[in-house]
């Protein structure tokens, strides 16, 4: 209950305008998980959020240093049994056994407006409670037939994988990367998760492959040319 509470006063003193959802918000902040797993130098993490039953979307670079991941959930865990990855576009989604956690709706972030406000929910530092953090829309950019979304809400160690919501709750976007500069932190589409469903379930761990946001200068997408992301040197950074 306390932790729910400290939730509410977070929310509500998080934006400058009434227009938003305290409750579904709220639903948004509960289907926040910590993905983690043993590495050979260690326990790591990163976050996921749960976009259907026993269903957890996450980063793909979140699992490439562990053979075993699991979701926590408060104080529980659930072991992950399976993965449907989509490497280019760095999303996983992890099939949970017996996940108890309701899923957020997906938006759209086509309708994203410049200096919209926003809301991001991870683990950052693998805080066992969500933290939250506002935002405003910096720009977004037509990549593959969706918008990746640039936005000045900040993510830290560990947030890879956690979710960007609209004030209405809903998912636009999965945090992924960051680049050098103030504001320059990137969501990846939410609308890039419902193609995963269909995707071949994979069971063996870890996963790699290159994303494209770690592509050669010459081979990046155009809007990260004069971008360079930051490094994630241990599992689950952003």
């Amino acid at each position: 209950m306390f932790r729910l509470l400290i939730a509410i006063l977070t929310l509500a003193t998080s934006f400058t305008t009434y227009a938003f959802d305290r409750e579904n918000l709220l639903k948004a902040w509960s289907s926040s998980v910590v993905v983690r797993g043993y590495t050979e130098v260690g326990l790591a993490y990163g976050s996921g959020v749960v976009v259907a039953k026993d269903k957890v979307i996450t980063n793909c670079h979140v699992l490439r240093k562990t053979k075993s991941p699991w979701v926590s959930f408060g104080d529980t865990s659930f072991p992950v049994t399976g993965v449907q990855a989509d490497r280019w576009h760095d999303l996983c989604l992890l099939s949970v056994f017996n996940l108890p956690v309701e899923p957020v709706p997906l938006g759209d972030s086509k309708n994203l407006k410049k200096g919209q406000e926003i809301v991001g929910i991870g683990h950052s530092g693998g805080s066992p409670v969500a933290l939250t953090t506002g935002g405003n829309i910096i720009a977004t950019y037509d990549f593959e037939g969706e918008n990746i979304i640039l936005s000045s809400a900040k993510f830290r160690m560990g947030a890879s994988g956690s979710g960007l919501f609209d004030l209405k709750g809903n998912l636009i976007g999965i945090n992924t990367f960051k680049t050098t500069g103030y504001g320059n932190y990137y969501s990846l589409p939410a609308a890039w998760i419902e193609p995963l469903m269909n995707k071949e379930m994979e069971t063996i761990f870890p996963i790699n492959g290159k994303a494209l946001w770690e592509e050669d200068e010459d081979k990046k997408p155009y809007f990260l040319k004069i971008a360079i992301p930051k490094t994630k040197k241990k599992l689950g950074r952003a």
